[in-house]
């Protein structure tokens, strides 16, 4: 709990989230580099970066900007060699007696240049025009149809119309009206940057920023120059400024400006062009709390200010943010991106707002000035992460539509790169710094630092909480160096505001409450020995009894009558009665009692008031029983105003609206002349919020008005205490509240006490905050992001605190901290925390953490746990920021993990390519490390890579990959062998920690002060993790069977024989194979049925489509084809036709099980045969070639056939596939 007057403050804007902006100007720096500047430049004039400009020329043929004028989009070549001449600018040292001389002969010389070049583009342009009337003249007559449907289209939406004061129309969109015309355009766009019209409305808006030669000539990526003040602002002010469109340039040529107040000064592409458009782009940042950084290092407010007199409209992320739209007089917007309120000013004395068309929004009028804020215009989030860290777009559109004056003025001040958040931070404290004993970058547990009278000091420290699981206990503190709290000279007027409700009658305050004699008789010693308790039940005679407990005699006894007499026992640790209860207003009188002797104690020039909440005279007159403000001067007030506690009696009711505004009638209204000038209100009920139905009997709105204004103009205290019925909602005024959160509507701050028995803690505490002053501040501190802030832990397991958990305070009463997140990461922040010490000299405020590192963190040596933002902003009286002292940051030593790498076994059809180890390290890292520059003496390739975790650019360590091949091929590739790990790569990824002396000596280097001993935890050592790469390949089967009745073979007609063509084709490859079965004497006879069957088997083929076909035999037909297939699945895709047979092998789509298997897919064709009824002999025989697949030997003939005969073709594959990759290294 806190006085106001060290945390009351005024918030304009919440933002959250931090960002880092690079530099700490505010507009870009606000430097010209002198490489940069252009001849004719002033040193304070710039082009923001990625600015962007685009005009627009309408063509107003007819009065209309959407119609068929075929206008070619114009888009000037610009002129190298003029923009390197202005670009160029002699550097040589000239005499001063003749600079000026020579500034005036170069001047004139430029002038005229000017001149000569102004006139050969003035008869450039109209060469172009005339050539544009006559090509639109010839190619308008072919398009009159179309011209007049498309216009009456336009017509029927409703056009936008530049005017005259002759052609002028009588309606709100096209005539210059008495101020803005909003709602005319959509609230967002797309990124085509394409306007258009808001919904319902009449006003036709597309193609209007947009390059269409039917309406307009474009001129893109236009160059403009700002001047750039003091302030760091980006200032163009027609007004002081002429520009001129420069083709060969691509520019927007500046000259002093000329024209009157009441005349055309912002005509870019010439007088005589008055209807005209232009859209302006630029990223922008802010910082974490939404500001920028102005020139001189501070922070300062986001600015957009702007000018024009036709429509204008502004977009944020693509919404809009500000509308002045119509024709209309110079108007001003005025937009805070810090607290998102924006104004619009009419400068001419109009009412600034009309409304065009139903929109999400309409600003409020008010006279001539129109207000209301970006952050809740659309009644959402979608702009109130403009803090964000990233980069933000605005845009403006503006169109110039009537003839006669025209003005534009743009300012803004955001920068348009990212601010170094750190260094402005630094450069803002750079004088407290520089003159303080703050130790900023320090392995000291402690850093002390003094600023302006004002001492602290900042702990912290790091030890191993559970070396197996990485574990970490954090211990911050932080105080003032010496005492903190001192008298004040500053007296207060304090109203009681005291509940007397009946049910403060009730006696359930246990005052004593035990479980056995001895822990009650302790608790006996703490009660004050001034009061007697009774009704108090105690064992006196054998028998339980009910009597009074009194201080006596330097002892506790128990009263009691038994027998018409009085009777004592002494309190003993074996009798004493384990549960003493008092009243709840006995309980209020002798907190208030002694609440008021301690600050006649300490404040004797403060006043004292009472008033009692409750209904002593009916509900119209609450807030009576009242003793006036009274000094504590002298003894006698202190006693009257103890008689007058202790002289309450309980009232029916505890009306606190009308009680409060009473309140402020006697505390501020009608205290004016007090000779103190703080005001305090202590706020106590134990009841409900009284009924609503009386609510409108007392003007409740009228009394509740003034309950809150009490709370601007007082601190106002409230004491709640467990137990406290809560209920109600406190957001809803018209919620009927119980408990604290009944209090919570009144009261500033809440002292919370535990046990209502602890009231009198909770007027002490008010106490110290009313009579001394203590020194707060806000603490906050960040995680290092390779660490998790963790609430509780087991061996294996934790639970990490999430954004928006809380952490209490380590002081009973104070605000909890509470988990935030911004682009520094993690953090915790207790506000107005007071930084005290406690009777032995050490900080109060200790706060033990825990935290564990990052699954993700492989680990290593000197590793800080918390972020160089950790810090205490100590306050002022005025709730600002006096000091910031930063904590120390404490360094551990983080075990390391093994990299978590997941093997690989896979199973492939032969010809399918693989390409190993990829999966294991990802492509970018796999392509890395299988360069030829990697690869050792061995073959095997070694790559060492730094680490560093994610964003920390903190280099704790190194990763050495290594890719041992045992064998194979790495590379894309088709494995060129078939079984069991054909090939087989061993991956190792080796963690190496830099030693901790390095690491020692690098942040020494930076300014800290470790050593070995103030590194927590063992040395972290190397860590290996590996695994394997392994492939199986598996194979097609085809086998072919001949069947033929064994009475249709003749021996005198020979031997009957059979050829099968075997063609696979996959891709642009192809091969054929011939198998043939001969059907023998021997074989046929063999037979044991009454048909032959012969065979033949081809083994280990690779993938593809497949045809077998059976060629002519002599002698015999074709009967019929069969076939079957292993496993018996729909994925070999087998069709028959005749004598052929066509099937896929390797065909499957779902990935093969790792399994050591030679065959996985077989296709047997069955054919069969009968003889053909002839007498004419058989003359066809067989000759095969056997080859050894070793492209050397020649073929041998051979008259065998293939009976029988299984045909491995694994190696004449394996060859073709071999030639056919293109490999890193094999073994």
């Amino acid at each position: 709990m806190k006085p106001k007057n060290f945390w009351k403050q005024t918030i304009a804007l919440v933002m959250t989230g931090t960002m880092l902006i690079g530099g700490l100007g505010g507009a870009d720096q606000m430097s010209v580099d002198a490489a940069d500047t252009k001849s004719g430049v002033e040193a304070n004039q710039k082009e923001p970066k990625n600015f962007k400009l685009n005009l627009f020329k309408y063509n107003t043929s007819n009065n209309v900007v959407l119609n068929n004028q075929n206008v070619q989009t114009e888009q000037p070549e610009v002129n190298k060699e003029n923009v390197a001449n202005q670009e160029t600018r002699s550097t040589e040292t000239v005499n001063p007696e003749t600079q000026a001389q020579e500034n005036a002969e170069q001047e004139a010389t430029e002038q005229e240049t000017l001149n000569q070049e102004a006139t050969e583009q003035e008869v450039a342009n109209q060469e172009v025009q005339n050539q544009e009337v006559e090509t639109t003249n010839a190619q308008n007559a072919a398009t009159d149809a179309a011209v007049s449907q498309q216009n009456s289209y336009y017509a029927s939406r409703g056009e936008l119309k530049f005017t005259t004061p002759e052609t002028a129309e009588a309606d709100i969109y096209n005539i210059e009206t008495a101020g803005v015309v909003q709602n005319l355009v959509s609230t967002t766009i797309g990124n085509d940057n394409n306007l258009f019209s808001a919904k319902d409305c009449k006003y036709y808006a597309n193609d209007l920023f947009t390059s269409n030669p039917a309406t307009n000539k474009s001129y893109k990526d236009v160059s403009l120059l700002f001047d750039v003040d003091a302030e760091g602002y980006y200032v163009f002010d027609s007004d002081k400024t002429n520009v001129t469109y420069d083709a060969k340039t691509n520019s927007l040529l500046r000259t002093e400006q000329t024209k009157g107040q009441n005349e055309a000064k912002f005509m870019p592409l010439g007088q005589e062009e008055s209807h005209f458009g232009m859209n302006m782009e630029t990223p922008f940042y802010l910082t974490s709390n939404g500001k920028v950084a102005a020139p001189d290092g501070t922070e300062t407010d986001g600015i957009l200010d702007l000018t024009s007199d036709d429509d204008t409209w502004v977009y944020v992320d693509n919404k809009l943010v500000l509308d002045l739209g119509g024709i209309h007089s110079a108007v001003n917007g005025r937009i805070d991106f810090t607290t998102g309120d924006v104004e619009i000013t009419s400068l001419t004395g109009q009412n600034p707002i009309q409304d065009g068309c139903a929109a999400p929004y309409v600003a409020m009028q008010n006279d001539q000035k129109a207000v209301y804020n970006i952050y809740n215009m659309y009644g959402d989030d979608s702009l109130t992460n403009l803090n964000d860290g990233n980069a933000h777009t605005l845009k403006i559109y503006s169109l110039e539509r009537s003839v006669g004056m025209s003005d534009f003025k743009l300012k803004f001040n955001m920068p348009q790169e990212k601010i170094n958040e750190e260094a402005l931070k630094s450069e803002q404290n750079k004088e407290n710094l520089d003159n303080s004993k703050m130790l900023l970058k320090t392995n000291n547990p402690e850093a002390t630092g003094q600023t302006d009278n004002i001492e602290t000091k900042t702990y912290k420290t790091a030890e191993i909480n559970d070396a197996n699981n990485r574990e970490y206990k954090i211990n911050i503190s932080a105080s003032s160096i010496d005492n903190v709290t001192t008298s004040t000279d500053e007296s207060t007027d304090i109203m009681l505001v005291l509940d007397v409700s009946t049910s403060m009658e009730n006696k359930d305050v246990n005052v004593v409450s035990a479980g056995n004699s001895a822990e009650a008789y302790n608790q006996l010693q703490r009660l004050d020995t001034a009061y007697e308790y009774d009704g108090v039940s105690m064992m006196a005679d054998d028998e339980e009894r009910t009597g009074t407990v009194v201080f006596e005699n330097d002892k506790w006894v128990f009263k009691y009558e038994s027998s018409g007499q009085e009777k004592s026992v002494d309190i003993t640790t074996s009798n004493c009665p384990k549960s003493i209860k008092i009243t709840r207003i006995d309980n209020l009188r002798r907190a208030v009692t002694a609440f008021i002797k301690t600050m006649r104690e300490k404040s004797p020039n403060s006043r004292i008031g009472i008033v009692a909440i409750s209904d002593a005279t009916g509900i119209y007159k609450c807030g009576r029983n009242i003793y006036t403000l009274t000094s504590l001067d002298s003894d006698t007030n202190m006693m009257n105003l103890i008689n007058a506690i202790n002289g309450i009696t309980m009232q029916r009711g505890s009306c606190m609206t009308r009680t409060l505004a009473d309140v402020y009638d006697l505390l501020i209204t009608d205290n004016q002349n007090s000779p103190n000038e703080k005001r305090a209100v202590i706020l106590f009920s134990d009841c409900e919020e009284y009924p609503d139905d009386y609510q409108s009997n007392w003007n409740y709105q009228k009394y509740r008005k003034k309950a809150f204004k009490l709370k601007e103009e007082a601190d106002v205290y409230g004491i709640s205490y467990n137990g406290m019925k809560n209920s109600g909602n406190e957001n809803n005024p018209n919620s009927r509240l119980t408990g604290e959160t009944y209090l919570k509507r009144y009261a500033d701050e809440i002292e919370t006490v535990g046990d209502v028995s602890n009231l009198a803690n909770g007027f002490n505490n008010i106490t110290q905050y009313l009579s001394t002053k203590t020194l707060r501040g806000d603490v906050i501190d960040y995680i290092d992001p390779r660490f998790t802030l963790v609430k509780s832990s087991s061996d294996s397991s934790y639970t990490a605190y999430e954004v928006g958990n809380t952490i209490p305070s380590p002081i009973s009463g104070e605000e909890a901290g509470k988990v935030y997140k911004d682009s520094n990461g993690i953090y915790i922040k207790w506000e107005n925390q007071p930084l005290e010490l406690d009777e032995a000299g050490k900080p109060v405020w200790n706060v033990e953490l825990l935290v564990r590192a990052n699954d993700d963190f492989l680990g290593g040596n000197v590793i800080p746990t918390n972020g160089v933002d950790s810090r205490v902003d100590v306050k002022d009286e005025d709730n600002n920021i006096a000091e910031t002292q930063y904590f120390p940051r404490p360094v551990v030593n983080v075990q390391t993990k093994s990299l978590s790498l997941q093997g690989e076994n896979r199973t492939v059809f032969f010809g399918n390519s693989v390409e190993p180890c990829k999966s294991i390290l990802g492509e970018e890292l796999y392509q890395k490390i299988i360069k030829d520059e990697n690869k050792d003496e061995n073959g095997n390739y070694v790559y060492t890579e730094p680490y560093s975790y994610k964003d920390t650019q903190d280099h704790v360590g190194d990763i050495v990959y290594t890719i041992k091949i045992e064998k194979g091929t790495l590379g894309n590739h088709i494995p060129t062998g078939i079984g069991s790990e054909v090939e087989k790569y061993e991956v190792s990824a080796k963690i190496q920690p830099i030693p901790l002396d390095k690491r020692i000596i690098k942040f020494n280097e930076e300014g800290y002060t470790y050593t070995a001993d103030s590194v927590a935890g063992d040395v972290a050592n190397d860590n290996t993790s590996v695994v394997f790469s392994k492939t199986n390949v598996v194979a097609g089967k085809i086998v072919i069977n001949k069947t033929i009745p064994k009475k249709d073979y003749e021996a005198k007609k020979g031997d009957p024989i059979f050829t099968f063509k075997v063609t696979r084709k996959d891709g642009d490859e192809k091969q054929t194979f011939y198998k043939t079965l001969r059907f023998t004497k021997k074989v046929v006879d063999n037979a044991d049925k009454n048909t032959v069957t012969l065979s033949t088997t081809i083994t280990n083929l690779p993938k593809g489509n497949y045809r077998v076909e059976e060629l002519d035999s002599m002698g015999f037909k074709f009967e019929s084809l069969g076939y079957s297939t292993v496993p018996n699945s729909d994925y070999f895709n087998v069709e028959t036709n005749g004598k052929v047979a066509t099937f896929k092998l390797g065909a499957k789509k779902t990935a093969y099980s790792y399994q050591k298997k030679d065959i996985v897919e077989t296709v047997t064709t069955e054919y069969k045969n009968t003889k053909i009824d002839n007498n004419r002999p058989r003359h066809d025989d067989v000759v095969k070639n056997i080859f050894n697949f070793d492209g050397e030997s020649k073929a041998d003939s051979t008259n065998d056939a293939d009976n029988g005969v299984e045909s491995n073709y694994e190696k004449l594959f394996s060859g073709i596939f071999s030639k056919k990759d293109s490999t890193v290294v094999q073994k």
